[in-house]
């Protein structure tokens, strides 16, 4: 009842009795002793016991003693001279296929199932397998045949190939062996790559060049594995950190930086009159422009470049209205040049803001430049040829007094109550120039005849002296003042 691939052993006890003793025996199949299997099997012997090993089957156990006598066919009928073998099993098992696979979608991992197709001619129930990493039958126990196993290479994802080695054994102790070829995925091999943080963090500086930070890691898109970690950077703040070069023009503050600074405005309109010519299309500049008035406006009124650029920006336009016609006294306390300075601003000190004219423009401006298209007063004698002007009259005389003292002023104002003068002086106000620009005309630089004060709501007026005659023929008067209510332009840029 135990199965063998080698032959089994056979005991059996041969004896001639009283006789002459045995000579030879034979172990045949045929149920004979006289045939040529009997020759070809034949044993030298003498009597007792005698051992063979048999594969499976019948078997007749022929003995001849020393004078020639043989077994008879008769007696082989004896079941004393018979032999039957079984359990005897020679042929291998076959394996027809042994393949590894991973375990995991997508890579092979170290993680594998093994898939084992093997066959014996005495059926698979009795089969079993030895599965080792490392050489047949090496480090391995024996186990029921399955035709699937998970299994575990040696080692870790390195890209490298590894062989199984598979052994199946059948009840009788035959053996076949198999082994199978497998290279494991190398992890890291296929990365991808992924942001631990949402965004850049803070610039390393805030002008100058600084540089940002954004931490990342590589990952094995198919083992999930960290491979490296690191930071993208990207530069940052790379504008200069001068406030005039730096400035943008679209941000309040740092427009606001320079506008309300001497030095940088005066840089920003001497040096870089292109980016202030730029920043008046940005409200914010505008408004960082109106708000630091006290410093903008006075180097605005200094520099021709600004005025030209000021003239010709799109936001600049035209606005009229008129004066409202009144009169009123200047007192001299005595007939003398002091009468000149005396009288020399508006009249009647601070009486002049009820004579200036209702709002012509609501909104915050700069005023660039104001004229009037009235014609200069007759003053009654022969030798003044004055005709049309453009504000500030136009006489022939330029070198008499009437014609030095007998301008008008342009008064504007705002919703304060502050009011400016645009005072000319004879003929330094050119018809060319019209309401674009007025020139300082050579010495008569008393004073520069343009504007450049920021307004809140915008009114205008007109004022003349009268009755100069009087103090010219040296007559202790009182000088009367008027204001016309001629038509005044005004050309302003809109904040």
């Amino acid at each position: 009842d135990i199965s063998t691939n080698n032959e089994r052993r056979v005991e059996f006890e041969i004896s001639d009795g009283s006789g002459s003793g045995v000579k030879s025996y034979s172990i045949v199949k045929e149920k004979t002793c006289n045939g040529s299997e009997y020759e070809e099997n034949k044993q030298n012997a003498s009597d007792g016991v005698q051992s063979v090993y048999l594969g499976n089957g019948n078997y007749y156990i022929c003995v001849e003693d020393k004078v020639g006598n043989k077994t008879s066919n008769e007696d082989l009928e004896n079941p004393k001279n018979q032999i039957h073998v079984e359990g005897v099993d020679t042929s291998i098992p076959v394996i027809s296929s042994f393949t590894i696979k991973s375990r995991k979608n997508g890579y092979n991992d170290v993680d594998t199932t093994l898939t084992i197709s093997a066959s014996d001619d005495g059926g698979t129930n009795g089969l079993q397998m030895c599965i080792s990493n490392t050489g047949y039958l090496q480090g391995c126990s024996w186990e029921k045949y399955n035709a699937s196993k998970n299994w575990k290479v040696t080692g870790s994802l390195d890209g490298k190939g590894r062989t199984v080695y598979l052994s199946i054994r059948d009840s009788a102790g035959n053996i076949v062996n198999r082994e199978a070829k497998y290279t494991v995925y190398k992890d890291c091999s296929n990365q991808k790559k992924e942001y631990t943080e949402s965004n850049y963090g803070t610039c390393s500086k805030s002008c100058g060049g600084g540089i940002q930070y954004r931490a990342y890691r590589m990952k094995d898109s198919k083992t999930g594995t960290i491979c490296t970690t690191g930071k993208d950077s990207k530069t940052c703040n790379t504008h200069s950190c001068d406030p005039v070069e730096s400035m943008d023009p679209n941000d309040y503050e740092s427009s606001k930086k320079v506008a309300c600074d001497k030095t940088y405005f005066k840089r920003l309109v001497d040096e870089n009159s292109n980016k202030f010519r730029t920043a008046l299309d940005y409200q914010n500049f505008r408004n960082a422009l109106y708000d630091c008035a006290s410093v903008t406006s006075s180097i605005l009124r200094k520099s021709d470049t600004a005025y030209d650029i000021l003239r010709s920006h799109s936001r600049t336009t035209i606005v009229s209205g008129k004066g409202k016609s009144e009169t009123c006294t200047c007192y001299y306390n005595k007939d003398s040049s002091s009468a000149e300075r005396t009288c020399n601003k508006a009249a009647c000190t601070q009486e002049h803001e009820r004579f200036v004219s209702g709002n012509i423009y609501n909104g915050k401006i700069l005023v660039l430049s104001a004229t009037t298209s009235l014609k200069w007063p007759d003053w009654g004698t022969s030798s003044s040829k004055c005709g049309e002007d453009n504000g500030f009259g136009d006489c022939e005389n330029e070198t008499s007094s009437v014609e030095k003292w007998g301008y008008r002023s342009i008064l504007i104002g705002d919703s304060s109550g502050d009011v400016s003068e645009a005072t000319g002086w004879g003929a330094c106000t050119k018809e060319t120039n019209a309401i674009i620009n007025w020139e300082e005309c050579g010495s008569r630089d008393e004073r520069k005849n343009r504007i450049a004060s920021f307004q809140n709501g915008l009114t205008v007026g007109l004022y003349t002296y009268q009755d100069w005659y009087y103090w010219k023929n040296e007559r202790s008067s009182r000088d009367k003042n008027s204001y016309k209510n001629g038509q005044v332009y005004v050309q302003i840029f809109k904040i």
